[in-house]
């Protein structure tokens, strides 16, 4: 490993929040960044990578009733479920993007290195957990339970990567939901935890 490689492996693990150590519950999870009580009608959505900064925002009726509207008819299978889960967080980041001004971020964490109010993979995954427990709150998701924290890398598959995690309640199959590869509000990425955490990304990154 060269002096660039050694200096740049530093800069992962102590700058950016994608390298943090795990924990074991969703809650947990929060708590290490300070946030326990919220609703949809006040929680915070995290930026500048590692959630070093929070913005308080909420949904408003209108707001949640576009949210559930996504879930009409209910999905009649875990499969169904999972891909309007990735469209109801897609909806909850553009909702809550444009009033906390972060709608501006760009996909990955170099590209938009130092841009005001980006987010690196760790910011995108507290606000996905804080998504998932309030779609769980209202009773929007049936066939699958929040598992917690899917973490991958560590340099020996690629950079250190977080995301969130889903697993069908009719069994052990588990899921990530990765919204970090695109700009905000494009795509939120599910997949089989086992592929994202063998290095997957997308064949095209926008």
């Amino acid at each position: 490993m060269n002096l660039l490689s050694g200096l740049i492996l530093i800069l992962a693990f102590t700058f950016f929040g994608c390298a943090t150590t795990p924990v074991k519950t969703p809650e947990d999870y929060l708590k290490r960044h300070e946030i326990s009580d919220f609703s949809r009608s006040d929680f915070p959505i995290c930026h500048s990578y590692g959630c070093r900064q929070k913005t308080k925002t909420f949904f408003t009726p209108k707001d949640w009733h576009t949210i559930k509207t996504l879930f009409i008819p209910a999905p009649e299978d875990a499969r169904s479920e999972r891909q309007l889960i990735a469209k109801a967080i897609q909806s909850m980041e553009i909702i809550s993007g444009k009033k906390t001004g972060i709608n501006k971020d760009i996909g990955g964490t170099f590209t938009g290195m130092f841009k005001h109010n980006q987010m690196d993979c760790e910011d995108e995954a507290v606000n996905t957990n804080i998504f998932l427990i309030l779609l769980q709150q209202d009773h929007l998701i049936r066939f699958h339970s929040f598992y917690g924290i899917a973490r991958r890398g560590m340099i020996i598959n690629g950079w250190p990567h977080v995301a969130c995690s889903i697993m069908e309640t009719a069994g052990t199959d588990r899921y990530v939901l990765d919204s970090w590869f695109t700009d905000h509000g494009k795509t939120v990425y599910v997949l089989p935890e086992q592929i994202w955490k063998s290095g997957w990304k997308p064949p095209k990154i926008n």
